[in-house]
Order: C-alpha cells, then structure tokens, then sequence
C-alpha cells in the first residue's frame, strides 16, 4: 500500500503566518503498478479575503503501468471536497483510463 498526501497551507501575505492548514491524504494498492501524480503541490491562488472564498485546483493521478491496474483512494479532510474519491486505472496498453483528473476545492 503507498500513502501519499497534498498539504493546502493559506498563508497571510503580510505575517507570513498559516491561516488555515489542510492535508489531503490518497492511499493506492499497488504491486507493480506505478502511481504518479501530475504535481507536488496544488497552486489555489491568493486571496485578499478570507472566509467566504472557495479555493479550487485540481491534480492528475496516472498508472503509468502497462499493464497492471491500480486501484486509488483520495481522502479528503473535513472541509475539503474531491471530485473523484477513488478507482481503478487500467495499464496504459489496455487503452483509455490510465489517468484521472482529481478536482480539489475548499472553503476558508
């Protein structure tokens, strides 16, 4: 099993300080699967305000296995919303579906 996790930290522009911190956590069964993700860290922008604003990005989760599926599970803190919780991918030469597109959005 690989664990591997996004953290979302709001920072004060000003202070430099965390305002609100959030860890994103995804769980895969693998054998020889191979799990990537399209980045190390999400981008959700800045923000003047804070409290009503929905902070959204998204990542990509690819089975860069040819063959072999890889089963994925993305759980989200309370608060943070995911437009797919989990699956499988099937190998790249099985055709279509060896990677997903995971939308992540948070109010603060």
């Amino acid at each position: 099993e690989l664990v591997v996790g996004i953290t979302v930290d709001v920072v004060d522009k000003t202070t430099k300080e965390s305002i609100v911190q959030k860890s994103l956590q995804m769980k895969g069964r693998i054998g020889k699967s191979v799990l990537r993700l399209s980045s190390d860290f999400l981008d959700l922008g800045t923000s003047q305000a804070v409290g009503h604003k929905t902070f959204t990005s998204s990542f990509v989760i690819s089975n860069h296995s040819d063959f072999l599926p890889l089963r994925y599970a993305v759980m989200p803190p309370p608060g943070v919303s995911v437009s797919v919780a989990g699956g499988e991918l099937e190998g790249r030469k099985k055709g279509e579906g060896s990677s997903v597109t995971v939308s992540v959005s948070f109010k603060c």
